[in-house]
């Protein structure tokens, strides 16, 4: 092996180190900013609405419950519906 051939791989190694140092640089900047984030989250003081949203969405949930037994209870009157056009006449 040359010297030459020996330099080219050094460079090459070189290079190859620094494209890994950003990349570490780019993870080490994005958990900073991930931190400065949570500590801002973190200070905002806790919200007193909490209480009522979990009731609204209690309720709302109640709701949807009761419209999907009605629509299952549709859903099961329907074969008989089909049935009884078709005998009546009703469907063309």
């Amino acid at each position: 092996m040359t010297l030459e051939d020996r330099i080219d791989g050094w460079e090459r190694r070189q290079e190859a180190m620094i494209t890994a140092l950003d990349g570490i640089l780019n993870v080490v900047e994005t958990i900073r900013d991930s931190q400065v984030e949570l500590a801002k989250w973190l200070a905002t003081p806790p919200s007193s609405e909490l209480p009522e949203v979990l009731k609204q969405l209690i309720a709302s949930n109640h709701e949807v419950s009761k419209l999907m037994l009605q629509l299952g209870a549709r859903m099961n009157r329907l074969p008989a519906e089909v049935a009884r056009a078709v005998l009546d006449g009703e469907v063309r």
